[in-house]
């Protein structure tokens, strides 16, 4: 999945990607500057987002870091060194009170075959159970609180995630946050994006859905052009 992990990047808490393998893992990275330049076009911008938020930010440096025992399940982790990224780009945006996050990663394989490879690995162990040991290993006490796998989306190779996260502070009271996140693939490109929102009110997770529903309205036609 490069570096469009399933990840609760926004927090830094968590990176489900599994298989049997060394404890430590990471792609080949020989990006090239076309390959560069398509991941970062597809990047949802500013203008993407809507216009009542308060949200700022744009590019930001992609994290290519390794996969380590930090991020294993079941004492594994995902099997990366055989796969090459040619092109990689991430996109940030936050609000200034640090209620709402909305990211985008985009990465470009060297081949068609090395997406589709990458995330038969990953998916089947992208559960609720791989979650709560990584979740467990967090230096803030962190609690799972729902994970839902939602229906796929019409015309593309896609998965959809809503996921509840208790944070637990010494002495102050727990904070929750919601997770939608969607990964997107087509061809040789793979794009994820997340809605982070902390659950003030009621209806945050409509709000969280109403939020990456525009998003990806916004992204996968340049996914699809790409």
């Amino acid at each position: 999945m490069g570096r469009a992990r399933f990840a609760m990047i926004g927090c830094g808490v968590l990176a489900l990607i599994f298989v049997e393998s060394a404890l430590t893992e990471n792609y080949r990275y020989r990006r090239t500057a076309r390959d560069d330049a398509k991941a970062a076009a597809i990047l949802l911008t500013r203008s993407d987002l809507p216009s009542s938020s308060a949200v700022k930010g744009g590019r930001v440096t992609p994290d290519e870091t390794p996969t380590t025992s930090k991020d294993a399940c079941n004492g594994h982790v995902a099997k990366e060194s055989d796969l090459i990224i040619t092109g990689d780009a991430k996109s940030k945006f936050v609000d200034p009170s640090g209620v709402l996050t909305i990211e985008s990663s985009v990465s470009v394989y060297q081949t068609a075959a090395m997406v589709l490879a990458d995330w038969s690995r990953q998916r089947p162990l992208l559960t609720a159970n791989c979650l709560r040991q990584v979740l467990a290993r967090s230096a803030t006490p962190t609690r799972l609180v729902s994970f839902r796998r939602l229906r796929s989306l019409p015309g593309y190779a896609n998965d959809n995630y809503v996921i509840d996260v208790a944070y637990h502070l010494a002495g102050k009271p727990s904070v929750e946050f919601l997770f939608a996140v969607t990964i997107l693939r087509r061809g040789r490109t793979e794009a994820l994006i997340s809605t982070q929102l902390e659950k003030v009110v009621s209806t945050a997770p409509m709000l969280a859905l109403r939020i990456q529903t525009r998003a990806i309205a916004a992204l996968a036609p340049r996914l699809s052009a790409s």
